[in-house]
């Protein structure tokens, strides 16, 4: 089940996957608002592996640190999402991605994935 998030007064905002935690959803509320009100550029695929990376090695996903994990994971969905916001929770019409695909490994990715998606998943 797909949530909507409240995430000002007047902005509601429904998620971009199933949220079963209260602390990911209040993760995903901050990164959301701190990207969609703080910085107007895509995250970009390597900013994001780097974090992963950076939060791996501090043991965050040892599963002895579960409430660090989603808030990693919360926050980090959150901020993709919002910087592909206006700020009144409509998408910008100048995003295609929901990150930027600043690599080759990124684009490649993304191009695997799409083909995957639209030629050999099932339809389920």
């Amino acid at each position: 089940m797909v949530t909507t998030l409240r995430i000002t007064k007047k902005l509601y905002v429904t998620s971009l996957c199933d949220i079963r935690h209260k602390e990911v959803a209040n993760a995903y509320i901050e990164g959301l608002y701190d990207y969609l009100y703080n910085r107007c550029e895509l995250v970009t695929v390597s900013h994001f592996v780097e974090c992963l990376q950076r939060t791996i090695t501090l043991s965050t996903f040892d599963g002895q640190h579960q409430t660090a994990a989603r808030d990693f994971v919360g926050y980090h969905i959150g901020a993709i999402h919002g910087t592909i916001l206006t700020d009144t929770g409509s998408v910008r019409q100048d995003v295609a991605t929901l990150a930027a695909l600043d690599t080759k490994d990124a684009r490649r990715g993304y191009r695997a994935g799409r083909h995957y998606v639209f030629y050999e998943a099932m339809p389920q």
